[in-house]
């Protein structure tokens, strides 16, 4: 009798003990940095911690630098980041974190650079979250790939109190929003898109969309690649119409350059 009620208090001192390795150190979960379409936040666990208000006692930083509103960003160039929690009484933390455009689709790509953060993938979106070990610090990368526009950061942080419980910790939400630098490069689908053609006998309408951060060159080529008209540049948010009147019928080739990148369209004249 002695030796069953001996083990079945070691089998629930194990079990406890258990227990609290499993809540301090759970790893992260996708889906919960407070973005738009997110399943939450930290606090769908921790549903009786305080949320702070935005922001507060949390330090992101990219390149070494506070990363801040008027930040702006180079989408060719890939950026060495740190979360962290700013607060002496913090034991330990956890938090999802991910980077949406203004459509709330994934802007870029994120990738981990050190042992304590992993990364998941949900519903077209990547995150970087912790994993079991103990930090209250974290590294990862962002590149942009060709985004364009506005990107949101958003981070749902978790600081904790180390004491095994889901109570007594805090929740601090974080979201920041950084724009492109206007020297950024831009990719050719991009280019595209921003792009609008229409052609009417020998006119050429070209229509340039405002979001391009700055002006193109369109140029109209023969088929074996001699210009057939002059150069026109446009600036974003403007129209111009090629004339083409001094050119015969045919297929031409529209090209157009904004900086490091170009998109080509044949065309037919009448």
């Amino acid at each position: 009798m002695k030796r069953l009620i001996l083990l079945s208090l070691c089998f629930a001192f194990f079990s406890w003990i258990g227990l609290q390795i499993g809540v301090s150190n759970t790893a992260g979960k996708p889906g919960l940095a407070g973005a738009p379409g997110d399943n939450g936040t930290c606090g769908n666990c921790h549903n009786s911690s305080p949320l702070a208000p935005l922001n507060e006692n949390l330090s992101v930083t990219i390149n070494g630098d506070p990363l801040t509103s008027s930040f702006e960003y180079d989408n060719s160039a890939t950026y060495a980041m740190r979360l962290s929690i700013d607060n002496p009484l913090s034991a330990r933390g956890g938090f999802s974190l991910t980077v949406l455009d203004e459509n709330n689709d994934m802007a870029g790509a994120l990738s981990t650079i050190d042992g304590n953060a992993q990364l998941y993938n949900q519903n077209s979106r990547t995150y970087v979250a912790q994993n079991s070990n103990a930090a209250t610090a974290w590294d990862f990368t962002w590149s942009p790939n060709g985004v364009n526009g506005e990107v949101t950061f958003y981070a749902s942080v978790n600081d904790a109190n180390n004491n095994g419980q889901f109570s007594g910790d805090i929740i601090r939400p974080y979201e920041v929003k950084i724009n492109a630098s206007a020297a950024t490069s831009i990719t050719a689908s991009i280019l595209e898109e921003a792009l609008s053609v229409a052609i009417l006998g020998n006119q050429i309408q070209l229509n340039i969309d405002n979001n391009l951060p700055y002006p193109v060159t369109a140029r109209l080529l023969s088929t074996n690649g001699a210009q057939s008209i002059p150069n026109t540049t446009l600036t974003p948010g403007r129209s111009t119409t090629l004339d083409a009147s001094s050119i015969s019928a045919g297929i031409y080739i529209l090209h157009v350059n904004s900086r490091s990148s170009s998109y080509t369209q044949m065309i037919s004249l009448q």
